[in-house]
């Protein structure tokens, strides 16, 4: 009523008046929306403008990559062509060669089946004695020429465990990079592992030389001491009194003046090694555990020189002196040694050396004694007697002892057993 009776006391002017700055307000208002609309416009062709340069580098990249593609494809394509051109002529050539293979079978089962035809209508009878007496011959040749049956090995693949001062050969394990592998627990000495054909190179013109050997390899070592050191003349070959520490490994100390002769020492040694039935309880030495204290018993390097070591280094054996030095490798093997003999005969050797002297080397293995068979003896018998030499400690020769006539035993009811049926073979035959 009062907004009314308001308008009702203003003037026809007042009233165009104020009517008139209502409508200029509006106007502005809308001058400023349309203002606002213009701006609108010229984003939203800059946002055009920039989503259509989008859509064409999008384009582009797709075709790049489209292409790609087909030419990865086509790659594919054409090896996948040349593998199965390959595998088709694999399957050719392998049916040719089974037909081949098939065809030279039956050739050799022909062959085969008349050799056997032969055997069949053959009568013979096998001489077990004289069998036994050849086995025996030839395994006792072969002890008494070890030379002649030395064996090879893979130098590459044989691994040799050196014991040498913490300061040697750095630079030339650090040249070889992977193939030698050093052992170091910053003590006076490390352990270096590298391959037998390796050895010339990393010891050189070296005189002196310290290998680990598992213990179980010193007898057999042992048995040819005497010779290796005449062949390869030798100013030392000396094992030390102990074991490293904590291991089942001994250090065996070689010095020789002539290198060459030293490599073929090693060679003839690892041989006779890898001969023998590998450890089974092997333990290696770490330089972890070095000792000081024990250096001169077990052989290792010490940065205090001690009496031991004066005395060590001063009591080499020389060359001429072979004996004492055969001896003393005997020593260390059994501080405490007698030494006892054993007569058997030539069938009876036979069966104590075994398959390539497989079973003497066992018994040594087990009975920790050294056995050996001796030349031959003049006997008016009708079976030539052998000497059984045994060496070691009492237990352990008792040992060997009992071992071995518990073997002949058996073999001596063996032989009877043969004989009889050999006697019983002849009577059915009269018959």
């Amino acid at each position: 009523m009062s907004s009314m009776s308001e308008i009702k006391r203003l003037t026809p002017e007042e009233l165009l008046e104020k009517r008139r700055s209502t409508l200029i307000s509006r106007t502005r208002a809308a001058r400023l929306q349309l203002d606002s609309l213009s701006l609108l416009d010229t984003s939203y062709d800059t946002c055009r403008q920039t989503l259509r340069q989008w859509r064409s580098q999008m384009l582009d990249q797709i075709n790049k990559a489209h292409e790609t593609s087909l030419s990865q494809l086509n790659d594919a394509y054409e090896q996948i062509n040349r593998f199965r051109s390959t595998i088709v002529n694999l399957l050719n050539e392998q049916n040719t060669n089974d037909h081949l293979l098939s065809s030279s079978s039956s050739t050799q089962l022909t062959q085969i089946e008349s050799s056997l035809n032969t055997l069949r209508h053959a009568e013979f009878t096998f001489d077990f004695d004289r069998a036994r007496q050849l086995e025996g011959e030839l395994e006792l040749l072969k002890l008494s020429n070890p030379q002649q049956q030395f064996r090879s090995f893979n130098k590459s693949n044989t691994k040799c465990r050196l014991l040498v001062p913490y300061d040697r050969y750095v630079s030339d394990v650090f040249f070889y990079d992977d193939l030698i592998t050093r052992i170091d627990c910053q003590t006076s000495e490390c352990i270096l592992v590298c391959p037998f054909d390796l050895l010339s190179d990393l010891l050189g013109n070296d005189e002196e030389v310290r290998i680990l050997i598992d213990q179980t390899y010193l007898p057999s070592i042992g048995t040819q001491a005497q010779r290796i050191r005449i062949d390869y003349s030798l100013i030392l070959l000396q094992p030390a009194q102990e074991c490293c520490p904590q291991s089942s490994e001994r250090v065996i100390r070689i010095i020789c003046k002539d290198s060459t002769k030293m490599l073929s020492c090693l060679e003839e040694i690892y041989s006779i090694c890898n001969q023998q039935v590998a450890p089974i309880a092997y333990n290696p030495y770490n330089p972890v555990n070095y000792n000081r204290s024990k250096t001169h018993l077990y052989g290792g390097y010490s940065d205090i020189p001690t009496q031991n070591d004066t005395n060590r280094t001063n009591s080499l054996f020389p060359l001429s002196s072979n004996n004492s030095s055969q001896q003393h490798f005997d020593r260390v093997l059994m501080p405490v040694s007698i030494r006892q003999t054993l007569p058997i005969t030539d069938m009876q050797a036979g069966a104590l050396l075994g398959p390539k002297g497989e079973r003497i080397q066992q018994l040594q293995r087990e009975t920790g004694a050294i056995v050996n068979i001796g030349d031959l003896n003049d006997d008016n018998g009708d079976r030539r007697k052998r000497i059984v030499n045994i060496q070691g400690s009492q237990q352990q020769v008792n040992n060997a002892l009992q071992a071995i006539k518990k073997l002949l035993m058996i073999v001596s009811n063996d032989d009877i057993g043969e004989d009889s049926l050999k006697r019983d073979g002849e009577k059915v035959k009269k018959i």
